[in-house]
């Protein structure tokens, strides 16, 4: 009887210890850091980045002053922004001359298109962008803006915007 109750025992302590280790990798999984993402609402509704990652990345050559921060969502359509390289914490908007950006807003199935900033911007649109941080894997901020297509002279508003993009 002794060992059946040391067996039932052991296979309890046994079966804890699984059990808690499963936890245990839960909890960590769930406190990850390392999610990337690109929120807003356009015109009122809803925009979420469902690509894998949102990614920052500094260009080279002719560009290498530049980078960009894309985020797709599931009907295709992008809002995107071009940057200043190296990037800093701190807010761009339209009052500014320097340093030179661009946002925009693309739908892609019918390849419209709405822009604005302070680098070759032929509108006096309204926008902010603030890099909020600027770390050795990330960079993540907010942004607004209110951009034109200069096709068919129609505006969209982008409003409520976050993101956190992961350093290529």
């Amino acid at each position: 009887m002794n060992k059946i109750i040391t067996i039932i025992m052991l296979l309890l302590i046994v079966v804890a210890c699984k059990e808690d280790t499963k936890n245990n990798s839960k909890t960590v999984e769930n406190e990850s850091t390392n999610e990337t993402f690109l929120t807003a609402k356009v015109d009122g509704i809803d925009f979420s980045a469902n690509s894998k990652k949102v990614l920052f990345i500094a260009f080279s050559g002719q560009l290498s002053h530049k980078s960009g921060i894309v985020g797709t969502n599931s009907d295709g359509y992008e809002i995107s922004f071009m940057l200043p390289n190296p990037i800093k914490t701190g807010t761009i908007d339209s009052e500014m001359t320097d340093p030179k950006i661009i946002l925009s807003y693309s739908e892609s199935p019918n390849k419209a298109s709405w822009h604005v900033g302070n680098d070759n911007n032929p509108t006096n649109m309204p926008f902010t962008i603030t890099i909020t941080k600027d770390g050795e894997k990330y960079v993540e901020g907010t942004f607004s803006f209110t951009a034109l297509n200069i096709k068919d002279s129609t505006t969209k508003q982008i409003t409520d915007g976050k993101f956190k993009a992961e350093k290529q």
